[in-house]
């Protein structure tokens, strides 16, 4: 009797670590540069784990309870904690640098001649436009039919300010044999950016994203050309382990400013 207690003990134990969630297996490509990449992203109950492959190996999890995320870098073993409220000190920051470079290039257009100065205005009015635009809320145009891999999907073009900056292809989660609820993640996790960084166009683009469907590939432009494809290799319904949520153990905690820094090539601030 207590060995059949203790059996049925574990294995609702094991149900409980193991919900069944949903996983994407996905393909990059860089048109640019031709690099390869891969991507496994893992939902359940709101959270998100992504584990990409390209120049390096990254790691990013969302955790819906906790409204944070944690972009983790095994090559250096170190994961940084991610706001609302530490993305807009960083915002904040970042807003003070530029203006501080900007005044202190202003006051330097007297020592300038006319030709000069009046080029670098223009490459600051650009700069401003380019910021502004960033904010604009994105629309999306069926364009037709498509076929990515078994799936029948919608053509998009989306376009910000009227040019087009990506072309999805999309279906609906029911054809996917999923909910929509099963990528609430993408929502909190784009609210935490919006929030963070007081730009609602993310929110407005997850907002049209749920109309329109999931994207099974995602084709980028620039100046109108294609510059990344990014396609849906596999959906499946699994169980999916409530530990992938965790920062990893034993690794430490670091900095926005510090992980920059690293990327940069730049030594560690002492």
């Amino acid at each position: 009797m207590y060995l059949r207690i203790a059996t049925v003990l574990t294995t609702l134990c094991i149900t409980a670590l193991l919900s069944a969630g949903v996983v994407i297996e996905s393909t990059t490509k860089d048109l640019a540069t031709g690099e390869n990449g891969s991507s496994k992203m893992y939902l359940d109950k709101g959270n998100l784990y992504i584990e990409s492959t390209g120049a390096e190996q990254e790691l990013f999890i969302y955790r819906a309870d906790k409204k944070l995320m944690w972009a983790v870098a095994p090559a250096t073993k170190s994961y940084v904690e991610m706001t609302a409220e530490s993305l807009r000190k960083m915002r904040e920051q970042m807003d003070a640098a530029a203006k501080a470079a900007e005044a202190q290039l202003r006051q330097q257009f007297a020592n300038m001649p006319p030709e000069q100065r009046t080029r670098i205005e223009a490459m600051l009015d650009q700069q401003r436009e380019a910021a502004l635009s960033q904010k604009a809320t994105p629309q999306f145009k069926k364009i037709g039919a498509g076929k990515v891999g078994p799936w029948n999907c919608t053509r998009y073009e989306e376009l910000m300010n009227g040019e087009k900056v990506a072309e999805v292809c999309t279906v609906p989660p029911a054809l996917l044999k999923v909910a929509a609820a099963d990528f609430a993640a993408f929502g909190g996790m784009t609210k935490i950016f919006a929030d963070g960084f007081g730009e609602p166009s993310g929110m407005a683009l997850w907002n049209e994203i749920e109309k329109i469907g999931i994207p099974v590939e995602t084709i980028e432009f620039e100046s109108g050309k294609k510059v990344s494809i990014e396609t849906m290799q596999k959906l499946t319904v699994q169980p999916v382990d409530a530990k992938l949520f965790e920062a990893p153990a034993g690794y430490r905690k670091s900095t926005i400013e510090e992980e920059l820094r690293r990327q940069a090539g730049e030594a560690p601030a002492q």
